[in-house]
């Protein structure tokens, strides 16, 4: 029953509240009758459900129905004689079909499941500070990738604009140039419109020096003079051609400079920007060997079309050299992807869709291949047969490629010089002149392999 439609049992207070409930004399009662049962019936058991949205009675909830003294194991619900009777309408006969029992047969199967219950509740207890500690660890620790990435994204987009806005400068400048040193500026007007005074003064000075001509005590101020006007002059005759010049020149006002980006293109710079970056999720690799770039060529040289996952199950510098911690770690896990990292800093690799094992065969497909990250290239097989060689003193190996008995290593991978026999090319992948070669490892890792179907 719900807290806000139980009244108190009592006629005089029917509509106030109940918050109590007598479990001896089954019936509901706000605080002040309650204040008066407690002194008359101390012996009583009452409950307090006024923060409680629900009161257990032991009848069933549903109108005109009896004292709850069945059990549905079909709905795991307490139910009445009314509940299980077989007249079906709205209220009555709701478990007529299913698997009804007395109460009393259930005890002990109610019981060991509490008993079960209470065990698991002591184990989330005694765990639930730690895993809510855990949580929030789990939860700083993305927020932070989370920020890491933005701030990564925030940076990059920023150089992009930087880079965007000094092309502009650029341009702009260009063009200052291009207008101002091979067209018209605004000094050619400011000039211009100096020239009717200087003009002016010129010729007063003039015609002041030429009354003053004959008195020889000011010669040199009247011949200083003199030459400034003749320095005036030639300024003026400057200014004033290219006036004439531009004056003349009627098409001189319109520009043949334009700005052609190549229209052609604007649409493709404009779709690369607006399609630039991808927030993906996956592709992350537990590689000492490889980055998450890297990881995602070969991904796609494997299968673009399908997620894949990856686990780590041995890795040269934690699991040791030995072929037999290999065949303990590798053997039956399906796909693997084997990397190997050569001391001079060549990063090659197998992926095959079969299981590595110790049982001295040669197994066959065409799906297995082998890779040369730093040439970002991968050698497709070229027949079906020998493409990956199981023995217990081999590591993992494809025809003519990996880790084979001569090299008795993990620390050691050969290159055969018939490797051409099973890879298109295969002589390429390393620098092996047409001749068997070994090349001693940095690290070694194999991780299995899983695609989504």
């Amino acid at each position: 029953m719900k807290e806000n439609s139980i009244k108190c049992y009592s006629f005089e207070h029917k509509e106030l509240k109940a918050i109590y409930y007598c479990w001896n004399c089954n019936i509901y009662m706000c605080n002040k009758c309650e204040n008066s049962h407690s002194k008359l019936y101390q012996n009583h058991s009452t409950n307090n459900f006024d923060n409680s949205s629900d009161i257990f009675t032991g009848y069933c909830d549903k109108k005109n129905h009896s004292f709850l003294e069945f059990y549905c194991k079909t709905h795991n619900q307490l139910c009445c004689s009314s509940c299980i009777c077989k007249i079906k309408n709205e209220l009555y006969g709701q478990h007529t079909d299913c698997d009804v029992c007395m109460i009393k047969e259930i005890k002990e199967i109610k019981k060991n499941k509490l008993t079960e219950n209470l065990k698991s509740l002591e184990d989330i207890s005694n765990n639930i500070n730690e895993s809510i500690q855990t949580i929030k660890i789990i939860y700083q620790k993305i927020n932070e990738d989370k920020e890491e990435l933005k701030l990564k994204v925030q940076k990059i987009f920023t150089k992009i604009r930087n880079v965007i806005n000094e092309r502009e400068d650029e341009i702009l400048k260009e063009i200052d140039n291009e207008f101002d040193n091979k067209l018209f500026n605004e000094d050619i007007i400011k000039n211009a419109e100096q020239l009717p005074n200087k003009i002016k003064i010129s010729l007063e000075k003039g015609k002041l020096i030429n009354n003053k001509w004959n008195e020889d005590n000011k010669l040199n101020i009247i011949i200083n003079d003199c030459i400034n006007i003749e320095k005036n002059i030639e300024y003026i005759n400057k200014i004033n051609e290219n006036i004439k010049k531009y004056n003349n020149n009627k098409n001189s006002s319109i520009s043949n400079i334009k700005f052609d980006p190549d229209e052609s293109k604007i649409d493709l710079y404009l779709n690369k920007i607006k399609s630039f970056g991808k927030i993906y999720e996956g592709y992350l690799i537990n590689s000492k060997i490889i980055n998450n770039e890297e990881y995602t060529i070969i991904k796609n040289w494997i299968n673009k079309n399908k997620k894949i996952k990856q686990d780590l199950i041995f890795r040269l510098s934690d699991n040791g050299e030995e072929y037999s911690k290999f065949h303990e770690l590798c053997d039956n896990k399906g796909p693997t992807l084997t990397l190997f990292h050569i001391k001079d800093g060549t990063k090659v690799g197998i992926y095959t869709p079969l299981s590595f094992d110790n049982e001295s065969e040669w197994k066959n497909d065409y799906e297995t291949f082998i890779f040369n990250l730093n040439q970002n290239k991968k050698y497709k097989k070229i027949r079906e047969n020998y493409s990956i060689y199981c023995h217990q003193n081999n590591g993992p190996y494809t025809d003519y490629f990996g880790c084979d008995s001569k090299c008795k290593t993990m620390r050691k991978i050969v290159h055969h010089s018939m490797i051409n026999n099973s890879y298109e090319k295969g002589n390429e992948i390393l620098p092996s002149n047409n001749q068997t070669k070994y090349y001693d490892l940095l690290e070694a890792e194999i991780f299995k392999i899983s695609i989504e179907k």
